[in-house]
């Protein structure tokens, strides 16, 4: 480096101000918002004739930097007209550096960017091109004649660069500004990629905008990025999201607004529990649920309507979490996180349950359902992954829904009520429950927690009578339940809303003991329903054997684990079973070999399985001995069907001891 170099560096650097912090800017201009303090701050960087720094713009993904940027780039080119006839009117340019590769791709797209300015107001290109860019050999094609076609006289490449050198003052008019975004998303390494930008810092006396999410880098790019900073960056500045004009933008698109207008003030608030800041995810969010109600009678002008209004919040929430790392698991695997978590509110699971309901608790009373229900999260997670409509599910709600709260649903506030008006919505949840009024059995659990909660604090007396009156309905629609699986769903369903409710408490007698008595006579009904596995194995016929291998892929009704990794023989009649077999066609007798090839996992080489598969043991044998039997009686293509039988069950036993049916 030259003594010259160094001096400009050692006086370039007492000049940089310092680092702008966010609490000295409200400090300064309370009544700005910061966003609105950066807007200025641009243009008053641009309009600088020689800052000799580099300005950096962070924030979060999603939170609208790169929105907030490209409007100001906007209104800025709209305020600076054009210049002399023969000059180049230079204006600031946008790079997004994302997924660029070499610096030859950058340099590539800031030829595009700046080649429009090479001509003047009537088309022509501009007399002083040459001058500036020595021989005028271009990279990109481009039209010098104005008619609108490719001029083929030149070829090669352009150096763009040389427009931003300060020698120029006389042919490059306008303001040398680039502004480099996405950062963080450059495959370039970082050194080479900070080096090229300072060029145009150090040697053309541009100004530069740097944008990025610095915390998605790596520790070595952080280093590179953090000297950077300390050499040549002056203001730093981190962008938040401005979500009441990011909404309102939002819900003026047309593929959005609708509805979603009337619901302005709940999607903010919503929103904001989220905690995300990541207006990007929101706008998507808005966008697929406005596709999801298309076409669907919502309701009178300025309604909102009590089902879409819950399941807004629900759609926000989700898109939100899943976006987040810390509670991305639990809502893409919904129905086993809450299986454990409201049976252990102590357990992991327990605590996030506790956590997601509590931070977007508020916005969820008065709702249907809370945010996240069972009814909600899995088929907005589907929709999300799947891209499966949602169209159907609402379509049935939304008519049988729109109705005005029920006295259960009104006590979500009631600490706020005066007496005559809490004691009157007291009792007519109190009726309704006792009289097994209420049809949802989320709408149960969250009124036995209601009533639960008001008694521990001696608001009133949740009653022994009425508890033991309670305990016989839930008994009653126990009993009901025709399936496994609407079982477990009622169970959870209960529990769930209890526990919403009750989660704060650190004991609530009255709830727990109804819970208590609803878990025993569950026990005692589930021994006695077969699930979707046994139904099928029991009605085994040529139309219904397929089935048993799009069942094997199910969740078994407790969600603890796919029917693939349980045993599913214990509870059956080996003899009856056989019986079945027989009957079916030797397609059907296939399709039953490929099921058990399937379940037993023959093809993989794995080893210890015995305690998934021991109970169907019995079973098995009783069936081998059957096939056995069986074959040597036949001939021909059936003696084909029960040959693959006798194989197949031969495997799957060896699976059930230990073996490793992938070797026999």
């Amino acid at each position: 480096m030259n003594v010259f170099s160094a001096f400009r560096k050692f006086v370039r650097l007492l000049l940089i101000p310092k680092i702008v912090k966010e609490e000295e800017i409200k400090e300064a201009k309370v009544m700005k918002s910061l966003n609105e303090l950066i807007y200025d701050f641009l243009t008053e960087y641009a309009n600088n004739p020689d800052p000799q720094y580099a300005v950096m713009l962070k924030g979060k993904w999603g939170c609208g930097k790169t929105h907030f940027i490209k409007q100001w780039l906007k209104e800025y080119k709209e305020k600076n007209g054009e210049i002399e006839e023969d000059t180049i009117d230079l204006k600031p340019i946008y790079v997004s550096l994302y997924g660029m590769n070499t610096i030859a791709e950058i340099k590539t797209a800031i030829d595009r960017e700046v080649n429009p300015f090479f001509y003047s107001k009537t088309g022509k290109v501009v007399k002083g091109v040459a001058k500036v860019l020595g021989k005028v050999v271009l990279k990109t094609n481009i039209d010098f004649n104005g008619d609108e076609k490719d001029d083929a006289t030149f070829t090669g490449s352009i150096d763009s660069l040389s427009l931003f050198k300060k020698n120029n003052e006389d042919v490059v008019k306008g303001v040398r500004f680039i502004v480099f975004d996405d950062i963080e998303r450059c495959q370039i390494e970082m050194k080479q990629l900070l080096g090229f930008i300072n060029y145009f810092v150090e040697h053309c006396d541009c100004k530069v905008l740097v944008i990025g999410d610095e915390s998605h880098l790596e520790e070595e790019s952080k280093k590179c990025l953090d000297e950077f900073k300390e050499k040549t960056v002056g203001r730093e500045f981190e962008i938040k999201p401005d979500d009441e004009k990011a909404i309102d933008f939002f819900l003026h698109e047309p593929h959005i607004a609708g509805y979603l207008e009337v619901e302005r003030d709940y999607i903010l608030k919503c929103f904001r529990k989220s905690e995300s800041g990541n207006l990007r995810v929101l706008r998507q969010c808005l966008m697929d649920f406005a596709s999801q109600i298309k076409g669907i009678e919502t309701g009178t002008e300025g309604e909102s309507n009590l089902f879409l209004h819950g399941l807004l919040c629900s759609f926000i929430a989700v898109y939100a979490e899943l976006n987040n790392p810390k509670t991305q698991k639990y809502i893409e695997d919904f129905l086993n996180f809450i299986q454990n978590a409201v049976g252990n509110l102590g357990s992991e699971e327990g605590k996030a349950f506790k956590n997601l309901n509590l931070k977007y608790y508020e916005v969820s009373l008065g709702n249907i359902y809370n945010v996240f229900t069972t009814e909600y999260v899995p088929r907005i997670v589907k929709h999300i992954r799947t891209g499966a409509p949602l169209t159907d599910f609402i379509r049935g709600n939304i008519k049988t829904k729109r109705r005005e709260q029920a006295s259960w649903e009104k006590l979500s506030k009631f600490w706020e009520m005066e007496n005559d008006q809490f004691n009157s919505l007291y009792d007519d949840s109190l009726k309704a429950l006792v009289e097994d009024k209420i049809d949802l059995p989320y709408h149960i659990g969250t009124t036995i927690g209601y009533l639960g909660y008001i008694d521990v604090y001696g608001v009133r007396s949740f009653e022994s009578d009425d508890v033991k009156k309670v305990k016989k309905n839930i008994d009653k629609r126990i009993e009901n339940c025709k399936t496994l699986e609407g079982l477990f769903q009622f169970r959870n369903s209960i529990i769930q809303g209890v526990k919403y409710i009750t989660m704060n408490c650190d004991s609530c007698p009255k709830a727990d003991n109804i819970l208590s008595s609803m878990q025993k006579f569950f026990e005692c009904q589930k021994v006695k329903l077969p699930d979707a596995m046994q139904e099928a194995l029991r009605g085994l016929t040529d139309e219904t054997v397929s089935q048993l291998l799009d069942i094997d892929d199910k969740s078994y009704p407790d969600h603890s684990c796919a029917y693939r990794l349980r045993a599913i023989f214990g509870q059956e009649n080996g003899e009856e079973l056989f019986e079945r077999i027989c009957k079916l066609s030797n397609k059907g007798k296939n399709i039953f070999c490929s099921f058990l090839s399937k379940h037993y996992m023959f093809s993989a080489n794995i080893q210890g399985v015995v305690d998934y598969y021991k109970s169907d043991v019995p079973v098995l044998i009783v069936l081998k001995g059957k096939i056995d039997d069986q074959k040597q009686k036949a001939i021909g293509v059936d003696k084909m069907a029960y040959d693959r039988l006798g194989d197949a069950l031969d495997k799957a036993l060896k699976r059930c001891n230990g073996e490793n049916a992938a070797l026999v």
